[in-house]
């Protein structure tokens, strides 16, 4: 660490235990002195930027201290290694300083009424380094212009606390930044910025209580990430999920990260505060996987939701902006991205919504109950369901417990595999057995053990026959030829039911041979969800028709569904179900009939 001598303003490095020293808190300027210009020859005394290092040294000499650190001339930034050091450990720097001088160059005096309002108004409470600078420090005093003191941060914080939305504790030092909810947190840096783009990331490290190399140039999005998949491994505060994009941005993409991309979509996020009760226990470790992050979060079906893949994530959090229990928990939307698997993508963040007594609260949205109406879901949603006008929407009763699942979470559909979808033959399957009996004196008895066989035919190939396939994602753009629209049919097939009796002989007696039906078999797409995202996926169909429509059919004409047909004289039902998995990357369902 390099500390200004304030008798001397000579630099003077230390390694190891450090002297007492001051330190300064401040905002860039014109003309500011930099390590270079310290050096000897350099042009240091002539700058304007000069006043201020001298005017920091005299308040630290007469408060006894013999050093003070200055981030302007005390960090050689040509060196990268010693930056990135320097940020690094800058929080804890501050927090160890003996005192600390914030100096506000655009604040005259705080006694009147205008130097009230310029005191709001500082500059200094808008940049990104100075967040850590207000909070660490155990001593922190304000100067003016004129280097006046303006007053202590505990005589200014009711004014600094409606400035910065941070609770007295922090201020004060009472409470711990880790006791704080991370959303909170991210809070305070939402409306600030910083003169490098990745800094707005790099100086919430401290606060976060993370560290990790600076890599300037790779913009402040990807930093912004780094910084959250940071906390991640250290941390199990789910109120890092707890954000929602600017109104401006809110409608910018169908598919969202779990992570923020900018610390601005936390700007709503200051009264988030941690839930009394938990959501799970997480039986796996939070990871980041090239599949998108990997976390065990408590889900719930969305009852009113007909196309089945819409889920409420619960967060170990709440706000108390919409609701003050401490049982209740903010709730975020995943839509699951595949019928197989477990992974998702998030939806609507703008949408606030919180879950309390088993009932979905959402606010944030005037029109929900137009949308829920232009869907024509209303008759779908339970008879508690109350849709009307306002911020709070009360959507239905969620039903049972969420089940705690570990999954996946991407910000697009692509390229979560399988990148096909198939639909194959599969095997026959005998759910219910008939039992042959005879009558004897009025009273039924068993005679025989052995059930008919069911045959049917033509022999499924589960590996050859190749009935239908489709492209996996459907395209962002709703008018995209791949987009899928309505059902298709992408095959038939003749089936023939023969039923046998081998309980006699060993030549099977042929009880009844019944031309029964041509099955048909396609595509279709997942019915609209409440909230119009599409589908990034598509489900199969079946039924069963009459043989005489086979011209129909193989003109794809005939498209509705029938679930079973009667048999052998009505004796046998005849219905299929599908089974699914991944063969060669392709999600193939397969058609598995099944004999009643």
């Amino acid at each position: 660490m390099r500390l200004l001598c304030t008798d001397t303003l000579q630099l003077k490095s230390f390694l190891g235990d450090l002297p007492k020293y001051a330190i300064l808190s401040h905002t860039w300027e014109d003309e500011e002195v930099t390590f270079e210009d310290m050096k000897p020859g350099g042009s240091a005394t002539s700058m304007k930027g000069y006043a201020k290092l001298q005017g920091s040294a005299a308040l630290a000499r007469s408060e006894g201290l013999g050093y003070i650190w200055i981030d302007t001339c005390c960090i050689d930034k040509s060196s990268s290694a010693e930056l990135s050091e320097a940020i690094n450990s800058m929080f804890a720097w501050y927090r160890d300083a003996e005192k600390c001088y914030a100096y506000l160059a655009d604040v005259d005096e705080v006694t009147s009424p205008e130097g009230q309002l310029s005191f709001r108004a500082s500059k200094w409470f808008t940049r990104g380094w100075t967040l850590q600078e207000l909070i660490a420090p155990l001593s922190l005093d304000f100067f003016g212009q004129s280097w006046n003191q303006l007053g202590t941060r505990s005589e200014l914080g009711d004014c600094v606390k409606e400035i910065t939305r941070i609770s007295e504790g922090i201020l004060l030092g009472y409470s711990s930044p880790d006791a704080i909810p991370v959303a909170v947190r991210m809070s305070w840096i939402s409306n600030r910025t910083t003169t490098r783009p990745e800094d707005i990331a790099y100086c919430m490290m401290g606060l976060l209580n993370v560290n990790m190399p600076l890599v300037y140039g790779e913009g402040a999005e990807k930093a912004f990430r780094r910084l959250q998949q940071e906390f991640l491994k250290v941390s199990e505060d789910e109120s890092l999920f707890a954000w929602w994009p600017p109104k401006d941005e809110s409608k910018a993409k169908r598919y969202w990260d779990l992570l923020a991309p900018s610390p601005r979509y936390f700007a709503a996020a200051h009264q988030i505060f941690f839930s009394n009760r938990r959501t799970g226990a997480a039986t796996h470790p939070t990871e980041i996987t090239n599949r998108g992050i990997r976390l065990d979060l408590s889900l719930y079906p969305m009852e009113v939701d007909e196309s089945e893949s819409l889920y409420l994530a619960l967060l170990n959090c709440n706000d108390l902006e919409y609701s003050g229990d401490d049982s209740d928990f903010t709730v975020i939307i995943l839509q699951r991205l595949s019928p197989l698997g477990n992974s998702f993508t998030r939806i609507v963040p703008h949408v606030h919504g919180f879950l309390s007594d088993e009932i979905f609260h959402v606010g944030g949205l005037k029109n929900l109950s137009e949308a829920f109406k232009k869907r024509r879901l209303l008759n779908s949603t339970p008879e508690t369901t109350k849709l009307s006008e306002g911020r709070i929407i009360e959507l239905g009763e969620i039903g049972s417990d969420a089940v705690q699942m570990p999954i996946f979470v991407r910000s697009s559909p692509e390229p979560a595999p399988p990148n096909r979808f198939l639909i194959q033959w599969g095997p026959v399957q005998r759910i219910h057995r008939a039992k042959w009996v005879s009558v004897d004196d009025d009273t039924e008895r068993q005679t025989g053990s052995t059930a008919p066989k069911y045959y049917i035919s033509p022999k499924p190939s589960i590996n050859k026959v190749l009935v239908g396939r489709h492209r996996h994602p459907p395209h962002p753009n709703p008018d995209h030829p791949w987009n899928l629209r309505k059902r298709t049919v992408r095959g038939w097939r003749k089936l023939r039911v023969t039923v046998k009796d081998d309980r006699t002989s060993s030549d099977s007696e042929i009880i009844s041979e019944d031309v029964a039906c041509l099955v048909r078999f396609g595509f279709e797409p997942l019915p609209a969800n409440p909230f119009g995202t599409v589908a990034p996926y598509i489900r199969p169909w079946y039924g069963f028709s009459d043989i005489s429509t086979e011209a129909q059919i193989a003109s794809g004409d005939v498209v509705d569904t029938t679930p079973s047909v009667m048999v052998n004289n009505g004796l046998l039902q005849l219905s299929a179900e599908f089974s699914y998995g991944v063969v060669a990357s392709a999600l193939t369902y397969q058609i598995n009939f099944v004999v009643h």
